[in-house]
């Protein structure tokens, strides 16, 4: 790269804004507007408020000077109306020569910060003042820097970090570099994009809900998710009783039990943990009383949903997705990369328009009757809770209100 990287050549501010609302869908998913996407950067120059008045006023004196034969008024104005296109073309050749380059991650997470690296260079021997930066990410958001001076043939390094609120996905990553050099009497714009795939997927809500179902960690440990004969949690020695295994009998602590002229010792354990043999989460949005439907609620179920299949990944239980946004198919989520191929669709996935009551009941009657059944819902409980199937085992519904919970249906038979 031409020139020295100055990390003192430009200063750099940044400031959160909403971009245009012209959008074009990629996959199901917004990126960023049509007029950004292009192959090669576009300049567009629009005249100002400042250079409107500028050139107005020089218009006028120089009508004044012919008309009264003032040779130096008329000289005076004819080279301030010169300047007009002037400042023009000065301003136009300054962002030709401009490069930047941008390297972020492909993945990013709402509400946590993504990371980026920018470098710009001018290629010409001008010096760019007051530049204004703005970069396009997923559902109509953007970012922007300024740069108050970059020397001619020089680089700088841009070190930022953008905080996504919204999810979403883009194939490229556009971008507007703003200027008014020189005066002010001309916006400079040059528009363009670069190749960086990027998807932003939902926030991770807390798991507070599952451990009121009493599925922590500290209660659960992986081990006891297997569903085997081994032993719960061991809680110390106690004496022998009718019934004990040999298996449990403590050599060491009976050897010292009997030379005091007691009895044998064993050892006490808890009962071990149960634990489903597959969990099917489905996720839906019906409501039987048309309540009132926003996207807030949704955003915040899909965190919970992400959350809890993530709970349910860490302590190895087997389990799967049914969703009325994907169709009511179900997906596995068993190992890691299934949970990384739906955190990939969960970035762009809509609300269902319409979930039908008949859909909502096939759904519950298409799922494995052994398996344990967790319903998440962007609508209160209350709306859709005399809907839900009679089944053998207890049914886990996770509220998603402000004030999160977690309570179970009993087991119920027709």
């Amino acid at each position: 790269m031409n020139g020295s990287i100055s990390d003192q050549a430009a200063s750099f501010t940044r400031t959160s804004m909403n971009p245009p609302t012209s959008r074009k869908s990629l996959a199901g998913c917004p990126v960023s507007p049509d007029s950004f996407l292009m192959t090669q950067p576009s300049l567009q120059s629009e005249l100002t408020t400042r250079g409107a008045v500028w050139l107005l006023v020089a218009i006028c004196l120089w009508t004044l000077g012919l008309a009264r034969a003032d040779g130096l008024l008329t000289s005076l104005m004819t080279i301030a109306l010169a300047l007009v296109p002037w400042a023009r073309w000065h301003g136009r050749r300054v962002l030709q020569g401009l490069n930047i380059e941008w390297q972020m991650p492909a993945r990013a997470m709402v509400d946590r910060p993504l990371a980026l690296r920018g470098v710009i260079h001018q290629g010409r021997a001008m010096a760019a003042h007051n530049l204004r930066l703005v970069l396009f990410f997923p559902s109509n958001q953007q970012h922007e820097l300024t740069c108050d001076y970059l020397a001619g043939g020089d680089s700088t390094v841009i070190e930022e970090s953008f905080q996504p609120l919204r999810r979403g996905v883009q194939e490229s990553l556009p971008y507007q570099i703003l200027s008014a050099f020189p005066w002010g009497w001309w916006q400079h714009c040059l528009s363009g994009h670069q190749a960086q795939r990027l998807r932003v997927i939902p926030a991770v809500r807390s798991s507070s809900p599952l451990l009121a179902m009493g599925l922590s960690h500290e209660q659960r440990a992986a081990s006891h998710l297997l569903q085997t004969q081994a032993d719960g949690e061991w809680r110390g020695l106690r004496e022998w009783r009718a019934g004990d295994a040999l298996k449990r009998l403590h050599l060491a602590a009976s050897t010292r039990s009997l030379a005091r002229g007691q009895g044998l010792m064993v050892s006490d354990h808890d009962h071990p943990a149960t634990a489903p043999n597959h969990v099917v989460v489905l996720f839906h949005s019906f409501a039987s009383d048309r309540a009132l439907i926003r996207d807030e609620p949704f955003e915040r179920a899909l965190s919970v949903l992400v959350g809890t299949l993530r709970y349910l990944l860490a302590q190895q239980v087997p389990a799967s997705l049914v969703a009325d946004f994907d169709s009511w198919c179900e997906s596995p989520c068993m190992k890691s990369s299934d949970f990384q191929e739906l955190l990939d669709r969960f970035a762009c996935v809509k609300r269902a328009a319409q979930t039908e009551w008949h859909d909502w009941q096939e759904a519950q009657r298409s799922i494995d009757p052994t398996a344990q059944l967790w319903m998440i819902s962007d609508m209160p409980p209350h709306t859709w809770q005399r809907g839900i199937l009679p089944r053998k085992a207890p049914v886990q519904i996770l509220d998603i209100s402000k004030k999160p919970r977690a309570f179970s249906l009993p087991p119920r038979t027709r």
